[in-house]
């Protein structure tokens, strides 16, 4: 009994954290990714990417399946232009990186 009241209790924060973005590679906006990091409870990784790299898309298809491993990190992906406020912001040296 105690078995199956766990694995009910793993599968409910399995699916909360799905809902929250969790298990798999979230595309987020950049006026968001800021926002986004901030109210993740646990680790995170960003993808901040360019449109058209196509290393970028390699990147993509590895960190889904990572998401999907790691459900208990959270991983985002944002597209900017080189000349974004975002990328000012965070004082990146070049794009696309991972952060």
């Amino acid at each position: 009994m105690r078995r199956l009241q766990q694995l009910k209790q793993e599968a409910q924060q399995r699916t909360s954290g799905q809902r929250q973005g969790y298990g798999a590679l979230k595309q987020v906006p950049d006026s968001e990714l800021l926002e986004c990091v901030e109210q993740c409870s646990g680790s995170c990784v960003c993808h901040i990417a360019v449109s058209g790299y196509e290393a970028g898309a390699q990147l993509d298809e590895q960190l889904d399946r990572l998401a999907h491993q790691h459900p208990a990190t959270q991983f985002l992906r944002c597209t900017v232009n080189r000349s974004s406020r975002l990328v000012s912001r965070l004082q990146l040296p070049g794009l696309p990186a991972p952060v």
